[in-house]
């Protein structure tokens, strides 16, 4: 492979939620800034999977030189698609699928549009690829997965340089409020990694979820039903991604429950079929390419039989969370996700862990029983 690792970011031209472009580029510049800041610039790319944008996104943003030497732009014309239909105009899995299947990295980080990597991130995720600092894990065998600070609101609305924003994060990381993941489905998640060899094997993101959520928890939950390794951050104080806290605070239940959701459903580690990623169709880059990139894996992808007791896994998987968190909240967790997995359920399980009201009653029953919420 020509790079260690690929940055995949899914993106259009559509000003998202406000400062869509502004976001964006600085995401691209700061990963660039901070990657040249280690000497690691030659040993990742960045990838954008320009989705359906009217106007290029490499037309409209200023990145840095350093951020100019190592991004590439996907260009996914609305009249590629004549002859498919999709849930949604901007179906985020297949959009990160195309992109996935379109690195050159050995490793791929899945990563949004609006988040940021600092120094001291990105260097023990770099000891960790490089074999400096021993994990008891196979990488090859292993998905990362990040979580987030916010950061608030106030200050990202000012649209402040990539300089202001990196010396802000040295000075108060420590006080950075992080976000709390959701008990055993690990969403939401900022980053996921994995070597491409795994991205290929289970074909990435399951492409039946074009709505909103559940998607990176259904890779995550795949992932550990196959006995293979996972790694998650939340508990390392070192390796956190700043998220660009583009929503009011006051405003925030609201635009997450207002989404259209994706079903719930518990999968076996491959899904999709074999053109996943749309890999039956060729798209042009900026900066422009002489020979396209090879959509298939180096090693060859290995026939694997139809598992049959993936749910039973699942639900061992399930037992195993409950019996090391046994408190009320994972009663509930255990409860629905168990419905889930045997049975047909359209229940937003994030909008049950999450919702305020029915907490409130779960803590009013905690006051007279001695569980732990």
């Amino acid at each position: 492979m020509e790079n260690l690792i690929s940055f995949v970011i899914p993106a259009r031209n559509d000003n998202y939620m406000g400062n869509a472009n502004w976001r964006l580029e600085t995401t691209i510049n700061f990963l660039a800034m901070t990657l040249e800041r280690l000497g690691r610039l030659k040993d990742a790319e960045i990838v954008i999977a320009d989705w359906w944008s009217d106007v290029p996104l490499h037309s409209v943003l200023s990145l840095t030189e350093q951020a100019k030497q190592i991004t590439r732009f996907i260009l996914i014309p609305i009249t590629s698609f004549e002859n498919l239909k999709f849930d949604n105009n901007f179906p985020t899995p297949i959009v990160m699928n195309l992109a996935i299947r379109r690195s050159k990295g050995t490793f791929i980080m899945q990563t949004l549009a609006d988040v940021l990597w600092d120094d001291i991130s990105l260097k023990r995720l770099f000891n960790i690829l490089d074999g400096k600092q021993k994990q008891k894990i196979l990488l090859e065998k292993t998905l990362f997965v990040f979580n987030r600070k916010e950061l608030q609101y106030d200050m990202v609305c000012q649209k402040p340089s990539i300089f202001f924003l990196d010396k802000f994060i040295k000075e108060n990381r420590e006080n950075i409020p992080a976000v709390p993941p959701v008990p055993y489905t690990y969403g939401p998640s900022d980053g996921i990694m994995m070597h491409r060899d795994l991205w290929f094997e289970c074909h990435a993101f399951d492409e039946k979820y074009q709505l909103w959520g559940w998607s990176d928890s259904d890779l995550l939950l795949r992932i550990q039903i196959s006995n293979y390794f996972l790694f998650t951050c939340y508990d390392e104080k070192d390796m956190f991604i700043y998220h660009l806290n583009h929503i009011p605070e006051d405003q925030l239940y609201k635009v997450m429950k207002d989404k259209k959701k994706n079903p719930f459903f518990f999968n076996p580690l491959v899904v999709n079929d074999e053109s996943w990623g749309l890999a039956n169709y060729s798209f042009k880059e900026y900066p422009p390419v002489s020979v396209p990139v090879n959509v298939n894996n180096s090693l060859p992808a290995k026939t694997l039989k139809p598992d049959k007791y993936y749910k039973w896994k699942h639900f061992k998987c399930l037992l195993i969370f409950f019996m090391k968190n046994i408190r009320f909240r994972s009663i509930v967790i255990l409860y629905y996700c168990t419905k889930v997995i045997f049975f047909v359920y359209k229940k937003d399980i994030y909008y049950i862990l999450e919702d305020n009201k029915f907490y409130s009653t779960i803590r009013n029953i905690k006051a007279k029983m001695k569980y732990k919420v």
